[in-house]
């Protein structure tokens, strides 16, 4: 009896680019192909936005450290929407490559 799902590859193992990481002494470099680059640049987006709009609800509580935290929530979440937007504005169809240094900051994002 065949495994129906012995063969079966997801969308993205057919999109342009690779995918893969490689560890270096100061930092990470991660390579996400097209599919994934538009994946994770959208749940970037999304969560950045939701960041934002959760920070200027916040900040009706007049209580100096909730005023504190909505402000750096919102400045994280404007952080999140900015790197999925570069993610998509740098992308030319075959993914792009990140590096990230160990405070899980990005470095530098260019094309594959």
């Amino acid at each position: 009896m065949r495994n129906y799902f012995e063969n079966k590859k997801s969308k993205s193992d057919y999109s342009a680019g690779e995918n893969g990481y490689q560890l270096y002494w100061w930092g990470i470099r991660v390579w996400l192909n097209d599919t994934n680059t538009f994946t994770v640049a959208e749940l970037l987006i999304f969560g950045g936005s939701s960041y934002a709009a959760a920070a200027a609800i916040s900040r009706v509580i007049k209580y100096p450290p909730a005023l504190m935290a909505s402000t750096l929530v919102g400045l994280s979440g404007g952080a999140l929407v900015g790197l999925g937007e570069l993610m998509l504005s740098v992308n030319r169809g075959k993914g792009v490559r990140m590096d990230l240094n160990y405070a899980v900051l990005p470095s530098k994002v260019v094309p594959q």
